[in-house]
């Protein structure tokens, strides 16, 4: 299945759905897997900062994007797509509950926490039978966010911060995540 509008109008920070969805600050892959069946394969990139026009599969001339853009081939790529809110924690946890900020009540990096009462889509896969993993980019999607709920595997390991860094800007190279 394929959702296309043939229009150009992409939005920066969040505007990338291939099943990409660009977001705030960390790379997020969340693979899922049916446990023995043949129902599809679901995966989930978002990718911070990451302006759409900038990949092949958005019309880049010369993109070197190539996985990115088979993706989009051979799954769904959405062109109008935007952001709940413009910060990395609140913006995943809209995207893994379908609840917008004033609901799920995660506003900042840090300093909230996705409360245990609000579902989230990897609960729901997990519950259904899928295997569930997420490979994480940066700091503030680590665990203590509160998305770890419902993924079998939730990798957050990142590198020790030296003298002086912001455990927050914590993050690993994308090449390290996939």
């Amino acid at each position: 299945m394929k959702v296309r509008a043939r229009s150009r109008a992409v939005t920066a920070a969040g505007a990338i759905a291939v099943a990409v969805v660009a977001t705030a600050v960390g790379l997020l892959a969340a693979t899922v897997i049916r446990r023995g069946s043949r129902r599809p394969s679901v995966l989930l990139v978002s990718i911070d900062t990451l302006r759409a026009d900038w990949l092949g599969c958005y019309g880049r001339k010369g993109a070197a994007t190539p996985t990115m853009d088979r993706l989009a081939a051979e799954g769904v790529l959405f062109e109008h797509v935007s952001s709940a809110v413009p910060i990395t924690l609140a913006s995943h946890a809209t995207l893994l509950t379908g609840l917008l900020p004033d609901r799920h009540g995660v506003r900042d990096n840090g300093s909230f926490r996705l409360p245990a009462t609000i579902r989230t889509l990897a609960e729901s896969f997990h519950d259904a039978g899928y295997r569930t993993g997420a490979v994480i980019g940066a700091a503030p999607l680590d665990r203590s966010g509160g998305l770890a709920r419902g993924f079998d595997t939730y990798d957050d390991r990142l590198p020790a911060m030296g003298l002086g860094g912001e455990a927050s800007r914590a993050e690993r190279d994308g090449a390290a995540v996939v």
